[in-house]
């Protein structure tokens, strides 16, 4: 210490990462990815001219498991109203010569996959309030 070095500060040892923390951040990284997906594949739909039931099964699915592990607790009631005026407005849109129908064909996807990611959200909330 005479020599005017400070000394240096201990490492400290790695911790383990908890991993419940690390299952939570992958589940909001699987919605993130489920989310995309979701949209995407209305798109896809809606371009396909005779679409299979398994597609439309498919964007169900989606919805229920993105919705259930994107779906934070704070932004409930913003994605609720989002997909209630989502089913709305692609009604609405329909009215738009040319490019209407394929716009509703679009709307018509994503409300299905909003609609699932809603029903896995009130799902979510219903087995909340049995557990407390």
């Amino acid at each position: 210490m005479a020599d005017g070095n400070k000394p240096t500060p201990k490492k400290k040892p790695a911790s383990k990462k908890s991993t419940t923390k690390g299952s939570a951040m992958d589940s909001k990284k699987l919605g993130k990815y489920l989310f995309w997906a979701g949209v995407i594949l209305a798109v896809v739909l809606a371009l396909w001219p005779d679409p299979e039931d398994w597609a439309y099964w498919l964007l169900v699915i989606f919805g229920l498991v993105g919705g259930y592990t994107r779906v934070s607790k704070d932004s409930e009631t913003h994605f609720i109203v989002l997909a209630l005026g989502l089913s709305v407005f692609g009604s609405i849109i329909g009215e738009i010569p040319t490019l209407g129908e394929f716009l509703v064909d679009i709307y018509e996807g994503i409300s299905i996959f909003m609609g699932a990611a809603v029903i896995a959200v009130v799902t979510r909330n219903i087995i909340g309030w049995f557990r407390s």
